[in-house]
């Protein structure tokens, strides 16, 4: 059970990671595609949000509050969605990590029994 515990606990770093573990190169990779391409989006996303309150010619004194209401009242959906897709990508890794580590785990054990 040793690759079954590492490569999804792996996978909390980063969505991919396990699959590294695994041995399993094209998931790697597209795990990690994916992973970062959703971070680009959600730093842009980010980016233009912080970017719409201290774009301002007279940035305001009360800054933390335009930022809060800009991140979570004005136009949140966008994060909602973005933190769905996470969500997803982090467990769809960890559950690929978990049975593909636990089939090499039971095939490892097999070959044992056999010598």
């Amino acid at each position: 059970m040793k690759k079954a515990v590492q490569a999804p606990l792996a996978c909390l770093l980063l969505p991919g990671v396990g699959q590294l573990i695994n041995q399993q190169w094209n998931k790697a990779v597209v795990f990690v595609m994916a992973a970062s391409f959703l971070l680009l989006i959600t730093f842009t996303v980010l980016a233009f949000k912080v970017y719409d309150v201290w774009g301002a010619p007279n940035p305001p004194v009360e800054m933390n509050a335009l930022l809060r209401e800009a991140l979570f009242n004005r136009g949140a959906t966008y994060l909602w969605v973005l933190g769905g897709f996470w969500a997803a990508l982090w467990l769809a890794s960890m559950a690929d990590a978990f049975w593909a580590g636990r089939a090499l785990d039971r095939a490892g054990q097999g070959k044992k029994e056999q010598d």
